[in-house]
């Protein structure tokens, strides 16, 4: 899975961001290697507290997420509705480290299911939160 770009909304810290945003365009993501790989292969949300703390076989960009003041992360299947497929992973950042909140993810399905160029694509609803588990 590539980076397929998207959109950066930072008013904290626009260069750091842009250069991490940057440096993800040049990323290939496996299926089931860390937090993009998994979402991907288990259909399923991650929520992760604090990526700047984690090691990378959790979260590949650990140390340029850092660099950009990222923290917290909201992961998520986009399925296709006809197809029931993983068609893509959508993923949030916040510049605080942020414990999973169930109206955040209300609020992010809810702004991608309306997006107009992903109107055939819902995200799935279940989450997975592997910051506590060491084997993932």
């Amino acid at each position: 899975l590539a980076y397929g770009g998207g959109e950066v909304l930072s008013e904290d810290r626009p260069q750091e961001v842009m250069h991490f945003k940057k440096m993800s365009e040049r990323f290939l993501f496996q299926k089931g290697v860390a937090a993009v790989g998994r979402i991907w292969e288990l259909g399923a949300m991650e929520w992760q507290v604090d990526v700047s703390s984690l090691p990378t076989h959790i979260f590949l960009r650990t140390i340029p997420a850092s660099g950009a003041f990222l923290r917290g992360m909201a992961g998520f299947p986009l399925v296709h509705k006809a197809s029931g497929r993983c068609a893509g992973v959508g993923v949030f950042f916040f510049h605080q480290p942020l414990e999973c909140d169930e109206i955040i993810v209300e609020e992010l399905i809810r702004a991608v299911s309306s997006s107009s160029r992903l109107e055939s694509i819902l995200p799935s609803r279940p989450y997975v939160d592997s910051s506590s588990s060491s084997s993932s």
